[in-house]
């Protein structure tokens, strides 16, 4: 089946996630240490993000959950309610990223990467688990928020990753089968997202996920999007001549 649209993931798909977020999650524990007067919880706070060092794991919070799932993980760590967690999560972080970053670093020409692709004939959106309000600030700065017709994000009564629904909602906007579909991301998390919705996974090497964790659920496995046009051209040109050989079969 060709590719005629693409689900994009954010956060080390299209811009670097290590140089983006593992810092701002640093700064984020020690707000939250100094809110709830626990500066010893900082460490401990950080691994239960999923981030070590100055890396982040690929199957951890930060890499797949959304902010209301990280505080649910922090419960037991700061000993307050979820809710205000969540809230303490999502104001901390935009302010660290939202509100600070006018440059993301990415791994190609954003801009011309998605309108190359749309050149072909294909529809792009967004699925990530980050807010609606932080991912329109980055897109935003990116300068391509115009270019995405379909935003799946956390906190808008949209299913959230892995849950393949909401695949399936991007197929009935854009008129597409989810097989049609290709979802591009950097974690295990985004190529069970697309199993689960039944479309094409395509890992990138650019973010957070390994080879080894990544490998055994992806279709395609590319360093970054900057090779994708290319990716989408093979496998389309692949899929009309398997259409013509089974049709000149049949005559």
């Amino acid at each position: 089946m060709e590719i005629k649209g693409i689900l994009f993931d954010k956060d080390g798909t299209l811009i670097d996630f290590h140089r983006v977020w593992v810092p701002a999650a640093a700064r984020v524990a020690e707000r939250l240490c100094e809110k709830y007067g626990a500066p010893e919880k900082k460490e401990e706070i950080l691994l239960r993000m999923g981030v070590a060092g100055d890396r982040a794991d690929p199957e951890g919070a930060l890499a797949c959950k959304s902010y209301e799932e990280i505080a649910e993980d922090l419960v037991p760590v700061l000993r307050q309610e979820k809710e205000e967690l969540a809230a303490d999560l999502e104001r901390l972080f935009y302010a660290e990223v939202g509100e600070k970053l006018t440059h993301y670093p990415t791994f190609t020409n954003v801009k011309q990467l998605l309108r190359s692709l749309k050149a072909m004939g294909l529809r792009v959106g967004i699925a990530t688990s980050d807010s609606w309000k932080s991912t329109r600030s980055c897109l935003t700065a990116l300068r391509v928020l115009g270019e995405f017709s379909f935003f799946g994000v956390t906190g808008v009564n949209l299913p959230e990753k892995p849950d393949g629904r909401l695949i399936g909602m991007a197929a009935v906007q854009w008129g597409l089968c989810p097989g049609e579909i290709a979802v591009v991301g950097d974690t295990p998390n985004d190529m069970r997202f697309a199993k689960n919705g039944r479309a094409l996974a395509i890992a990138v090497r650019s973010g957070v996920g390994t080879e080894s964790s990544l490998a055994p659920l992806a279709d395609y496995l590319i360093d970054s999007v900057a090779d994708l046009p290319a990716l989408v051209h093979s496998v389309n040109n692949e899929e009309k001549k398997n259409v013509e050989y089974r049709i000149e079969a049949c005559v």
